[in-house]
């Protein structure tokens, strides 16, 4: 069964003046939470900053501490040597005594090293932790600046609404496109945040607590609490990447969509379930960057629709490259739906996930269209032309993900 959905009839100027100010409103109250947002990774990027440089000084009088007890030993072990070899003029007192301060003092720079190892693993650990966050808190400014830049967009000519319907209409559909795709992105940065980096990063810092704890215990506990310590890190890096990934994945910038879809693919399969395979028709080149962004985040919401909801024993992604026209379909074996019920349901819930794949590709001039029946599976096409926008009308102006 397929289904093409339609865009909603054309308001009058009174009807589009109050959503145009209700939208603007929802745009300013979700640019007032992602701030907050920022403000809370800044205060963690300076915490982990702080914390860095307090290891890092504690490292350094660490080695010097090293150092300085290497130094200590060697003479340590030179008077046990020289006492030992004439024994007879110094005795048994002496030669015990000497033993006694080298051993000490072996001790003493044995248990410095293992800190001094201690500190700079930790030390590199927190440094990576900084450079993530660092990442994290650039993302989340640009999603402000997009939204900010968004905002000022749909305030910038309040008046005057009766004598252009139609220019109203095209404001709102590229403001609620943009909220919509905006305020997804929100919401998906602060759960991912909340249930993996930042669980992650607080387990970090009850193991790095701990750790310090057992340094008294000996060698052996503090190795075990550090092995534990790693997995904890390599486990939370992993999934800040999945985060980075979701957001936007930077192949899609450094190489193209087709590379961007491949790696997804490769991505998705190492996560269990479903395989997802590529097959690409035409010749391999870029295009528009926002045209990019718009293919790929179709290509994914179907692939996770499928994925999510389907159950299919596969997934097929085929991209046809013509002359004029990007032509991409999503099929799977799943279980199938309704698409006019889906849309329902959609709309009921305020769900974006259907109708923003459909308004991705209307935003380009492309057609979009579901094809699906109970049993039968999915088929999921947009058909995106290849056409040179003005620098001043094209879709990427509005910076939607």
């Amino acid at each position: 069964m397929a289904l093409t959905n339609s865009l909603p009839p054309l308001p009058d100027a009174g009807e589009i003046e109050r959503i145009l100010r209700s939208t603007l409103d929802a745009l300013r109250e979700g640019r007032q939470q992602i701030a907050g947002l920022v403000e809370r990774l800044e205060a963690d990027y300076e915490r982990a900053r702080n914390t860095l440089e307090q290891v890092k000084q504690q490292a350094l009088r660490c080695i010097e501490e090293v150092d300085e007890l290497e130094a200590k030993s060697r003479v340590a072990r030179f008077d046990l040597f020289r006492v030992s070899r004439d024994y007879q003029r110094y005795g048994e007192h002496d030669v015990r005594r000497a033993y006694e301060e080298a051993e000490r003092l072996q001790i003493l720079l044995g248990e410095a090293r293992e800190r001094e190892r201690f500190l700079r693993e930790r030390r590199n650990e927190l440094e990576r932790t900084v450079a993530h966050l660092a990442e994290l808190l650039e993302k989340a400014q640009g999603i402000e600046a997009n939204m900010r830049a968004a905002e000022e967009l749909l305030a910038g000519n309040y008046s005057g609404v009766a004598h252009s319907v139609s220019e109203w209409q095209a404001r709102y559909e590229v403001g609620r496109r943009v909220i919509a795709a905006q305020e997804e992105e929100r919401r998906r940065l602060a759960r991912e945040l909340h249930d993996s980096t930042a669980q992650g990063l607080a387990s970090i810092a009850v193991e790095l607590e701990l750790s310090e704890r057992m340094m008294d215990a000996g060698t052996d506990s503090v190795r075990r609490q550090m092995a534990r310590l790693r997995s904890l890190v390599k486990e939370t890096l992993t999934e800040l990447r999945h985060v980075i990934f979701d957001l936007r994945p930077m192949v899609l910038d450094e190489l193209g969509l087709i590379s961007a879809v491949r790696r997804y693919a490769d991505y998705i399969s190492t996560l269990g379930g479903p395989p997802v395979e590529v097959v690409v028709h035409g010749v391999e080149r870029r295009f528009d960057p926002p045209l990019e962004v718009a293919a790929f985040r179709v290509v994914q919401e179907a692939v996770a629709n499928a994925r999510r909801h389907g159950a299919p024993s596969r997934i097929a992604v085929h991209l046809e490259i013509g002359d004029s026209f990007l032509q991409l379909t999503v099929k799977d074996d799943g279980r199938g739906f309704e698409p006019e019920e889906a849309y329902r349901r959609a709309r009921e819930r305020g769900s974006i996930g259907l109708i923003s794949m459909e308004e991705r590709v209307k935003l380009f001039g492309g057609r979009f269209s579901i094809q699906s029946a109970p049993g039968m599976g999915t088929r999921v096409s947009a058909r995106f032309p290849l056409t040179e926008w003005p620098a001043d009308s094209r879709p990427g102006a509005t910076r939607a993900s």
